[in-house]
């Protein structure tokens, strides 16, 4: 890497003990793609596995693609970024958050905005439970085009 070009990322104690207590160790992939992923949590952003080897190629890192996937899966697998798939598009990743969250996708321009609803949630389960059954996992995505779309 080219310290020059990039600087070196923030190796907090806090992340090398976030990183081992899921069992994997603190290396500068891993380092550099969780700090993205924590400015894009800033501003509820989704971003591709492209998008991240993207980022980090222009701020210097030497990294490959296969890295890129390889760090989000093993983070999936952990619990600690959630994948989302829309509508057959890239699977888009952002860090996993304690507080339940649904998503609007502007079928126009891509643009994903998150919501959240509790009278949405708790009309689902209600319909649920009038049929006989009852909701073990949710994720609720609302396709949308904007009120005043691109000519």
């Amino acid at each position: 890497m080219n310290t020059a070009k990039s600087p070196q990322p923030r190796l907090t104690e806090a992340k090398h003990d976030q990183l081992r207590a899921l069992g994997l160790k603190a290396t500068v992939p891993r380092v550099r793609i969780v700090d993205l992923l924590l400015r894009r949590a800033e501003r509820s952003q989704h971003v591709s596995a492209e998008q991240i080897h993207e980022e980090l190629r222009s701020e210097g890192e030497s990294i490959s693609l296969a890295t890129v996937y390889r760090v989000l899966l093993q983070l999936a697998e952990r619990g600690a970024v959630e994948s989302h798939q829309f509508a057959g598009e890239r699977t888009v990743f952002e860090l996993a958050r304690n507080c339940k969250h649904d998503h609007m996708l502007d079928i126009n321009d891509g643009a994903i905005t998150e919501f959240s609803d509790e009278t949405v949630r708790a009309r689902l389960h209600e319909l649920a439970a009038e049929k006989g059954y009852e909701i073990v996992d949710l994720e609720l995505t609302l396709y949308v085009r904007g009120k005043n779309p691109p000519a």
